[in-house]
This record gives structure tokens, C-alpha cells and sequence, in this order.
């Protein structure tokens, strides 16, 4: 397990994370980005793979959130969009606690892949516990998943996986 100013560290790190997109103006999805709030984040390091004697970090980031009127379909419950959003930018927030400057430099990389699969309704006002962590981070390929929650009842609401490579967003070429 990291120390505590080792874990404080990368706290900040997704602390500002959320702190500097929210700033951004006229961004899609930015009426849900705005109402995330950071709950905790928690490193664990476990034993590096055969042949290294590095060990290998993984994180979790929890955030919350209450489900808004903008974030609702006809049917008056959380749009399958607005739970892909949130299942895309939370499990990014881990990849983005571990990343350094020459790791996975901060920006969480380019989707490659999402799965979700949803579970329940989540109607207006519902609270929203996300869980999200990393399962594999490599050089050029990391693997991430979610559950979004039900905060009161522990009800789960969609469940998502996420690959991502480690790409500039600015300078990739397609």
C-alpha cells in the first residue's frame, strides 16, 4: 500500500482533474461533468508481473453525483447517453491518477472500447455512487471498469468496462 503523501498526491491529481474540465466552457457533457463530486480515490500496489520487480499501482476513484432533469430521457429517468458519459469520464479519472509525465501523461489517453450494461432505472433526483478502477495499465493499453450505483439503496443502476491507448487526443492521427 502507497504511503499517505503517496496517495494524497494522486488524490489531487483527480481533484484537479475534475476542477480544470469543469472550466472549460460550451464542452459536451458539461452539465454532468459540472455536478460530479469527488467522494475518494485509493492506490494499492500489487506484485509486478513475472521477470519484473516493479510492482504494478492500480486505483479507484469513487465519485457522486444526483441524477439532474438534463440528464433524463422521455421516460423521465437517466438517459443510456448520460450513463455512457459517466461511465467514459469516471473510469478515465483512475488512468488519470496514475498517469506522470511519462506515463500516460495526463490526458487519459483515446477511447478504444466501451461496454455498458444497465441495470435499473435511475429516476430524477436518484443519487449516484460511481465506482471506478483501473484492472490493467500498460504502456500503450489500460483497462478500466465502473459501477454506478444507487447511493441509498446500494441498488445497481449500469456497469461498464473501458480500453483506452495511450495517445495524445491532440496529436493523434486517424
Amino acid at each position: 500500500m502507497p504511503d499517505a503523501q503517496t496517495t494524497k498526491f494522486f488524490q489531487n491529481r483527480v481533484e484537479t482533474a475534475l476542477r480544470e474540465h469543469s472550466t472549460r466552457s460550451n464542452q459536451f457533457g458539461k452539465n454532468i461533468w459540472d455536478h460530479l463530486h469527488f467522494a475518494s480515490c485509493q492506490l494499492e500496489e500489487e506484485p509486478g508481473s513475472q521477470g519484473s520487480a516493479k510492482p504494478r499501482r492500480k486505483a479507484t476513484v469513487i465519485v457522486e453525483a444526483t441524477v439532474r432533469e438534463d440528464w433524463l430521457n422521455p421516460v423521465g429517468v437517466l438517459h443510456g447517453a448520460a450513463t455512457a458519459y459517466l461511465v467514459d469520464i469516471c473510469t478515465s479519472l483512475p488512468l488519470m491518477a496514475l498517469s506522470t509525465d511519462d506515463f500516460w501523461a495526463g490526458l487519459g489517453g483515446l477511447s478504444q472500447n466501451m461496454n455498458i450494461l444497465y441495470h435499473a432505472p435511475a429516476p430524477l433526483g436518484t443519487k449516484l455512487k460511481i465506482i471506478s478502477e483501473t484492472l490493467n495499465v500498460g504502456r500503450s493499453v489500460a483497462n478500466m471498469r465502473c459501477q454506478i450505483v444507487d447511493a441509498s439503496t446500494g441498488k445497481l443502476i449500469a456497469s461498464g468496462t473501458h480500453s483506452k491507448v495511450a495517445k495524445n487526443p491532440m496529436a493523434a492521427k486517424l
